[in-house]
């Protein structure tokens, strides 16, 4: 296999739609089985600084977009 690590690549798109010209920012991610890499979901933002922000605690997170702990269980 070429690529054993997850890669992160922070993206700037810029469209042209009939509202006129739009640029937005989002993260893209490539796990070593993926064959392409994958616009992480919630990462989309028109402001490069909040895209920036949510990229830097994707990458923190190696992508791992949620968490859930069980912190108690009872069985009677």
């Amino acid at each position: 296999m070429l690529n054993e690590k997850t890669i992160f690549t922070f993206i700037e798109k810029t469209e042209i739609t009939s509202d006129g010209k739009k640029t937005f920012y989002f993260t893209q991610m490539q796990k070593p089985e993926d064959m392409i890499p994958m616009m992480v979901t919630g990462s989309l933002s028109f402001k490069k600084e909040e895209a920036e922000e949510m990229f830097n605690l994707i990458v923190q997170n190696n992508g791992q977009m949620e968490s859930q702990t069980i912190l108690k269980t009872i069985i009677k």
